[in-house]
């Protein structure tokens, strides 16, 4: 892993801890690196298959993003995040096609 802080990066922006909305399932990080090469993170949130259009309207997301970039900020050591949005299922997808 790129990104090494005392405290787990999933423990970092776990959704109870960042107190998202109840539609957000989930988050999944992961190592990447921006378009300059320099290393970065990738933030999936995970929103519930049952989330109405209101809850996924860009504004909404926009204050989850903001959320989780504020941690970032917090942390010297995490660079930019990238965050980007998925429903369970398409992840579930996803899961089971790596299995």
């Amino acid at each position: 892993m790129i990104v090494k802080t005392k405290q787990p990066i999933d423990d970092l922006f776990a959704p109870r801890k960042l107190k998202l909305p109840r539609h957000v399932v989930g988050i999944r990080t992961r190592d990447e690196f921006d378009s300059e090469g320099d290393p970065a993170l990738g933030v999936w949130v995970i929103l519930s298959d049952t989330s109405t259009e209101d809850q996924r309207h860009p504004k909404e997301l926009a204050k989850i993003t903001s959320k989780i970039r504020s941690v970032a900020e917090e942390h010297a050591e995490i660079p930019p995040p990238f965050v980007r949005f998925r429903l369970k299922s398409e992840q579930d997808q996803l899961d089971e096609a790596r299995a």
